[in-house]
């Protein structure tokens, strides 16, 4: 019976607790839009399978509030990739959320992340020592589920060749490597 909220105030943050389940692409985009309604300037999101120290988030702050601070046209703020990242809510405005009707798990990110860098809104790495991406440990022990995850990879795959094969600069960024799989 106790009263659910989505928002925790910890130390001049607040924490988005997700209500329902989602993919991946909706829950950034759920996020994204809590953050832009609720006037956030900085949105900070982690994978739920990752450790990190206090140190690296304290270190982490401080950087995201210079480059904050100093006028650049940053977009994200990646430590371990996206394993630990801040998300320039302006640039969350100007680029849109991630393509959610394509890409529910694995792709959704390259998709975003190369919307971001055409429009010029730059992608920042700080370094990762300090945080540790456990991975999931169902595709590793879950043969079916594997091997559904391996076709949905697939498909986005083929998904994102198709909405970017007119878009030099998105299929570049296929051609050049950025895509991992």
């Amino acid at each position: 019976d106790k009263d659910w909220t989505p928002y925790l105030k910890y130390d001049n943050v607040t924490i988005i607790d997700i209500p329902v389940p989602l993919n991946t692409a909706q829950t950034v985009n759920w996020a994204r839009h809590i953050a832009i309604s609720e006037g956030f300037d900085v949105l900070w999101m982690a994978h739920h399978d990752m450790t990190i120290t206090e140190e690296m988030v304290l270190f982490s702050k401080q950087k995201v509030l210079d480059i904050y601070n100093s006028g650049e046209k940053w977009g994200v703020v990646f430590t371990l990739y996206d394993v630990f990242c801040a998300f320039n809510v302006e640039a969350l405005v100007n680029v849109g959320g991630w393509d959610s009707l394509r890409f529910m798990y694995y792709t959704g990110d390259v998709d975003f992340y190369g919307r971001l860098s055409r429009d010029g809104w730059k992608v920042k790495d700080i370094g990762n020592e300090g945080i540790w991406h456990h991975g999931s440990g169902v595709t590793r022990t879950d043969e079916e589920r594997a091997s559904v995850v391996q076709h949905i990879a697939n498909l986005e795959r083929i998904l994102y060749i198709e909405k970017w094969e007119e878009d030099e600069i998105m299929k570049n960024r296929l051609d050049g490597g950025d895509m991992i799989w």
